[in-house]
């Protein structure tokens, strides 16, 4: 073979090298998930969750940041009709991962506000479906106990397996529990 001929197959050979890494990372932009909601279930306990924050990941367009994941303070005396508002603001999180795939973490605290009782948190989540759910969703803590006045970083890790796949998960939720420790 020439040398002509040698440098035409490298050239061909590294555009199409470059070519499949430029589709593997187009493929991997294409993966979104349609969060039904963070849900926090708490009767008879005080507690504030705050600062909620999404890492490497982003709210898709049609969602206004600001209207997401609103801090909720729950006290003794709080009507369950007051809290609508706040808790729905940790509902319909539609996020986009990240261009590299990396994992995205949604992340925020919940303090004890009790009086005198620890308080403890214990968190599910519900089943994937969607268009290939090839995801793991993990809380860093299932079962958390506070201590009056302890604040504790809950984050919920949504991974991809498979980061050159088109990947839709829909229909799932996040529910944590806060209830005394008696």
């Amino acid at each position: 073979m020439s040398l002509k001929a040698k440098l035409i197959s490298t050239v061909v050979s590294i555009c199409l090298v470059i070519a499949m890494v430029t589709f593997g990372v187009i493929a991997a932009q294409s993966v979104s998930y349609s969060l039904n909601g963070v849900v926090f279930l708490a009767d008879g306990v005080a507690a504030t969750i705050y600062d909620g924050t999404v890492e490497n990941g982003e709210f898709v367009e049609s969602v206004d940041p600001s209207l997401k994941m609103k801090d909720i303070e729950i006290t003794l005396t709080t009507d369950e009709e007051d809290l609508t508002e706040l808790k729905e603001s940790w509902q319909g999180l539609d996020l986009m991962f990240n261009e590299q795939g990396e994992p995205t973490v949604i992340s925020f605290y919940i303090r004890n506000d009790n009086k005198g009782s620890e308080l403890r948190v214990q968190s599910e989540v519900t089943a994937l479906e969607g268009t290939n759910p090839n995801a793991t969703i993990k809380v860093n803590n299932s079962d958390k106990i506070l201590a009056v006045g302890e604040s504790f970083k809950f984050e919920i890790k949504f991974e991809i397996s498979n980061s050159d796949r088109n990947v839709n998960i829909e229909n799932f939720q996040v529910s944590f529990t806060l209830s005394l420790v008696e």
